[in-house]
């Protein structure tokens, strides 16, 4: 098990292990389950909550199980941190627009078009996440 950085950011320049692909695989789950949550509250008109505490509880959860399994010593400290940076900031993101746009009431959405949007805005650092891992995982693989 290595040891975290006091520099966050010098972590995300480690090398990754090859298995830190389920790391990226579990970002891109949770990239399609908000996906296929935000589908359900267009079509169906309400649940946006419910989409909202399902992504924190399963993320959560992942965390949790990739935290384990780096204590164990299967995944680099930069696929946890690539995690971490992905999720983080996917919640950072979508919080910080949901209070936003409810605290600016954006008068011009109605409330599940308000959604789809901060929703869609939210995926843009999990989707960077998973690029970046992909790139460094075809790179530098330890």
């Amino acid at each position: 098990m290595e040891d975290l950085p006091r520099n966050a950011y010098k972590a995300l320049t480690y090398p990754l292990k090859s298995q830190d692909s389920e790391v990226r695989w579990m970002l891109a789950s949770l990239a399609v389950g908000d996906v296929i949550g935000v589908a359900l509250v267009a079509s169906i008109g309400y649940g946006g909550v419910l989409v909202y505490i399902g992504v924190w509880i399963v993320g959560g959860a992942m965390h949790l199980a990739i935290i384990l399994r780096w204590i164990r010593g299967r995944y680099s400290t930069g696929g946890v941190m690539w995690f971490f940076v992905g999720y983080v900031g996917f919640l950072a993101v979508v919080g910080t627009l949901t209070l936003l746009s409810i605290w600016s009431a954006w008068p011009t959405l109605a409330p599940t078009a308000r959604y789809i949007a901060v929703q869609s805005v939210g995926l843009i650092p999990l989707v960077a996440a998973i690029a970046f891992m992909s790139r460094k995982l075809a790179v530098t693989t330890v």
